[in-house]
């Protein structure tokens, strides 16, 4: 009667311990997938943060670029006459610990911001740097989480110029 009751514990055990390592592959499967499609979504970001980027320096001086595709994108530096219209999609820029968007452009180049969000991420340092340039247009453009861990406050739109460092030296 003992040996009986130990088989029957022995295999009420058993039993357990199939069900828990079930459970246990069920839980590692649904693991993988999760992190296989994160490791997708990151790849997608990766290029997505490169595409802007790389239509700026492919586009001509005074040229357009509309932004087709809905995603968080690079921080990027603009360095001619253009345009970049986010219409149509969400077009963010991503840019923490970073500036949004820098502006270094030729003293007659015309720059164009429209229809974008600039996410500094809480820990962003400017969200557009203007250095140079004969203007900067600004439409419907939304900068947020600026805020620069150098130790000054985070800036929406800062005017750089050599005009405003000559006015500050006196």
């Amino acid at each position: 009667r003992q040996l009986h009751e130990a088989m029957a514990l022995v295999a009420s055990s058993t039993l357990s311990i199939t069900s828990g390592a079930n459970e246990i592959s069920r839980a590692a499967d649904d693991l993988s997938h999760r992190t296989e499609a994160q490791a997708a979504s990151l790849e997608e970001t990766a290029a997505a943060l490169d595409e802007i980027t790389a239509a700026v320096s492919k586009t001509a001086a005074g040229g357009e670029i509309n932004v087709l595709d809905s995603g968080g994108y690079g921080a990027l530096t603009i360095t001619k006459a253009i345009t970049i219209d986010g219409a149509g999609a969400h077009a963010s820029i991503l840019a923490a610990l970073v500036n949004g968007v820098i502006v270094n452009a030729g003293v007659n180049d015309v720059v164009i911001l429209r229809n974008l969000s600039i996410n500094g991420v809480g820990s962003g340092l400017t969200g557009i740097r203007f250095l140079a340039g004969a203007a900067l247009e600004v439409e419907n453009v939304t900068v947020y989480g600026f805020n620069d861990t150098g130790g000054s406050n985070g800036a929406g739109i800062d005017f750089d110029t050599l005009v405003a460092r000559l006015a500050e030296l006196g």
